[in-house]
């Protein structure tokens, strides 16, 4: 775990900017290809910094998570499917109204069903890739 403080910054100034910010500090203290260091990089913004749960980026290394989104497994691991190029579930045209598995919707509590789901679907990913 690494702490960035941003003394000159508030929430208020929004995600972008604060993510923008982080990625720089980042890179001063690593380089520049933050993969050097580590695989993936997980940004957990302060209260308000950010509107809904969390993003991340596909097939890249970086999601941002709302405050208390960061400890949710849930939000984890449907924003590290992203990174892995997974995209959402989808269930009758609805983006997050499958509750089935993790790349849909993301549960607040501690565990949500689906799981082994997303594991699955992996590994057939990676079946495929071979």
């Amino acid at each position: 775990v690494l702490t960035i403080e941003l003394s000159d910054m508030k929430a208020e100034d929004g995600d972008a900017k604060i993510r923008n910010a982080v990625t720089v500090r980042i890179q001063e203290l690593f380089g520049n290809d933050m993969t050097n260091v580590a695989d993936y990089w997980m940004y957990c913004l302060p209260p308000g910094a950010l509107d809904g749960v969390a993003y991340a980026y596909i097939n890249h290394y970086i999601s941002v998570y709302n405050n208390e989104w960061c400890d949710r497994p849930s939000a984890q691991v449907h924003e590290l499917g992203h990174n892995l190029n997974f995209a959402h579930s989808n269930e009758n045209g609805n983006t997050y109204q499958d509750q089935t598995g993790m790349m849909g919707y993301s549960y607040h509590q501690d565990e949500g069903p689906g799981e082994f789901q997303l594991i699955l679907s992996m590994m057939s990913f990676v079946d495929y890739m071979s």
